[in-house]
């Protein structure tokens, strides 16, 4: 048995509580006219207890609400005796506010209601937590963009209405070009302030929609990547119409932290359900279109193809057969001479990798090169070059009856690495290969990249007495007059001027040119792709030091190269000789 309190200690208790609970109270009589209300009530509200004493609770009404609502309300009340759930109310001063609103029905001993009673409690900080708390989940928050999961469930929802309507939606992938030296030259600040720039740009661009359509949707889904959905196409066209109107959006200029910018963009394109139909392929369809842009210049747009989807698989593919190709010795080199054009004789052999996968048959250099570039696996395989050739060309020595040099292509990552001259310097003097028997090509753009590096890397190189060959040259930016600052020794006219050089004249002339100016510079000169007598002729008439191509020999394993020295040179039976 639980003793209570005497009976006017039991009221001063109640009303101590009425006076000081948090929840604001208010109790009315059977006509709903309000007969009490706490200090919390008015705290909460606005109104004093005078203000609100004899008027009903449709002073607190927000007008959010329609008459429905309130009608269910009264009905479960006159039911159950109680009601609670969230409701809006508005203060004294207009503010509209949520709470949580309990009402309890007090009844007579003949079953008649003599109060209602009223307990809330404002949850406007709750509801700002929620509104937070979605708007962190949903949208990225230095754009106010929906996020990718948020842009994800969108574009399912907006397939299943393309679905039952039968018409086409597109999925732009959009990335901003060369935003990275942006941050790295106007600092993070300055980045975010961009992308903030270019959000609303695009956001002007899209549609915002009719009585007819949906709007059209934009997403950022990180760093410099965003996503349009364009909704309710009526040919696949009008994506591309799109897709220009953003990027012209995108170009107009940009004053950023006192630099004036021309910012462009790559787009990728993709159209459902012509080309994919679920979420997962819209975005990784649309994405790859975009790095084919990339790939291809930048600052355009492209619709997707399935070639470009095979294209990644095959990279997939590649990359997982060349994983410890090198340690199950799947590489070998092929070595095609370079005959000088003065005696005939053969003055150099390019070493060139060969790759035999078990998986894919012969692949050429052409696709492994950059897949071993992108994984870092080329350092550790151009330095494997490098040492089989330098032992192939000691061998050579002894069947040739004048000096033999071997050329090896140098890749990008070898040159940035800092070591490349250390590296050479052990392998000469293990191998025991004269320096000047080495020659190092890279191309003109692989020079051009970094301008310092290459100058610091080279000089160390020929310290070392190593000969430096500039590769591919002509299809590049660069110029004789540039690349005199860098240690040189000679220079490989592209295959592409030769093969037109009987032809065009154009051709012809840009090959006299670089001829008169790197002989000028004491460099010699190199033309590869050579396949006609009447191409050998004009470039020996022209006076060109060394010809290379198929007409004196395809590429060959390292025992033919052999028998390709003796055939052209003649053996000897003195000391192995000396590179200059």
């Amino acid at each position: 048995m639980t003793l209570q309190p005497p009976t006017h200690e039991r009221q001063e208790l109640a009303y101590r509580v009425f006076e000081n609970i948090l929840e604001g109270v208010i109790v009315c009589d059977s006509e709903l006219r309000i007969r009490m209300v706490n200090p919390a009530f008015s705290a909460i509200t606005g109104f004093t207890s005078e203000q609100a004493i004899g008027q009903t609770p449709r002073i607190l009404s927000s007008g959010r609400h329609d008459p429905d609502f309130y009608r269910a309300m009264w009905e479960t009340i006159g039911h159950t005796g109680h009601w609670e759930g969230e409701i809006w109310n508005r203060r004294r001063s207009g503010e509209v506010y949520p709470e949580y609103l309990s009402i309890t029905a007090l009844k007579d001993e003949h079953g008649s209601v003599r109060h209602y009673i009223g307990v809330f409690t404002d949850i406007s900080h709750r509801k700002l937590s929620d509104h937070q708390l979605h708007r962190l989940v949903h949208y990225d928050s230095l754009t106010d963009l929906p996020n990718r999961e948020t842009f994800r469930q969108q574009l399912k929802t907006r397939i299943v209405r393309a679905r039952t309507n039968q018409r086409r939606i597109a999925v732009l992938f959009i990335d901003i070009d060369h935003f990275k030296s942006v941050n790295d030259s106007l600092g993070h600040s300055q980045g975010n302030a961009l992308l903030q720039i270019v959000a609303e740009r695009l956001k002007k661009a899209l549609r915002e929609g009719d009585p007819n359509r949906l709007p059209d949707v934009l997403a950022r889904l990180g760093g410099d990547e965003f996503v349009a959905l364009v909704d309710d196409l009526a040919l696949t066209e009008h994506a591309a119409l799109v897709a220009k109107e953003l990027m012209q959006r995108i170009e107009a200029p940009i004053s950023l932290g006192g630099v004036n910018l021309h910012v462009s963009a790559s787009i990728g394109i993709v159209v459902y359900p012509d080309s994919a139909d679920n979420v997962d392929d819209l975005l990784l369809h649309a994405e790859l279109a975009m790095h084919h842009v990339k790939q291809n210049g930048r600052a355009n747009q492209q619709f997707f193809t399935q070639a470009m989807r095979d294209h990644v698989k095959r990279q997939m593919a590649l990359r997982s057969a060349l994983h410890g190709a090198l340690e199950r010795q799947q590489f070998y080199l092929l070595f095609q001479p370079q005959v000088v054009a003065s005696s005939g004789r053969i003055g150099c052999m390019e070493a060139l990798l060969r790759w035999r996968s078990p998986e894919l048959g012969e692949v050429m250099p052409a696709e492994f090169i950059s897949v071993l570039e992108e994984t870092g696996e080329i350092e550790q395989i151009g330095h494997w070059v490098l040492e089989e050739a330098m032992r192939q060309c000691l061998a050579w020595q002894t069947h040739s009856s004048s000096p033999m040099r071997v050329s090896v292509n140098l890749s990008a990552r070898q040159m940035r690495s800092g070591l490349i001259a250390e590296q050479i310097a052990d392998a000469l003097q293990r191998i025991g290969l004269p320096a000047g028997c080495l020659e190092l090509e890279l191309t003109e753009s692989l020079a051009m990249d970094d301008v310092n590096t290459t100058q610091r890397a080279l000089e160390s190189l020929h310290d070392l007495g190593v000969r430096i060959a500039i590769d591919d040259f002509g299809t590049g930016y660069s110029s004789l007059s540039y690349l005199q600052h860098f240690y040189l020794d000679a220079l490989k006219i592209d295959r592409s001027f030769v093969h037109r050089c009987t032809e065009n004249r154009h051709e012809r002339e840009i090959i006299r040119a670089t001829l008169a100016l790197a002989h000028s510079m004491g460099l010699e000169v190199i033309a590869e792709g050579v396949e006609t007598e009447a191409q050998r002729d004009f470039l020996v008439g022209q006076g060109i030091d060394l010809l290379q191509g198929y007409l004196f020999s395809v590429p060959v394993d390292a025992d033919t190269s052999t028998d390709l020295i003796e055939q052209y040179n003649g053996t000897t039976d003195s000391s192995s000789p000396t590179c200059d």
